[in-house]
């Protein structure tokens, strides 16, 4: 393996209007592997956020867990919804469960029989 490389151009010669300097080989600037140290150690050097920040981003997290929460409480047609596809898929077993999905929710008077028939 060369240790470095002239500039040259497509023929023989050093390209025109450059000095022929040389490049160090690519391989001579690899660095030797470290180790990252615990989740935590790269958790802790990779943060964007100050301390305050992520305090506030926790407590947005749980709230926003507790009314989603709140919302499927409140609407129990969703449930029902899901148990209704999920049986359809396990009954059907589709290749593509997403293209399963689009074509179940796709008729409303599809997805409500699907509901109704599930209770």
């Amino acid at each position: 393996t060369p240790a470095c490389t002239a500039v040259r151009g497509p023929l023989t010669g050093p390209i025109s209007g450059l000095p022929a300097r040389r490049i160090p080989h690519p391989s001579l600037h690899l660095a030797a592997p470290r180790s990252c140290g615990t989740l935590a150690d790269m958790e802790a050097r990779d943060s964007v956020l100050s301390a305050g920040q992520q305090a506030a981003l926790d407590t947005k997290k749980v709230e926003l867990a507790a009314a989603d929460e709140r919302y499927l409480r409140e609407h129990p047609e969703v449930k029902a919804m899901v148990s209704a596809f999920t049986k359809h898929c396990l009954q059907s077993r589709p290749d593509s469960v997403r293209e399963a999905a689009v074509a179940f929710f796709k008729d409303e008077a599809s997805v409500r029989a699907a509901v109704a028939s599930s209770k």
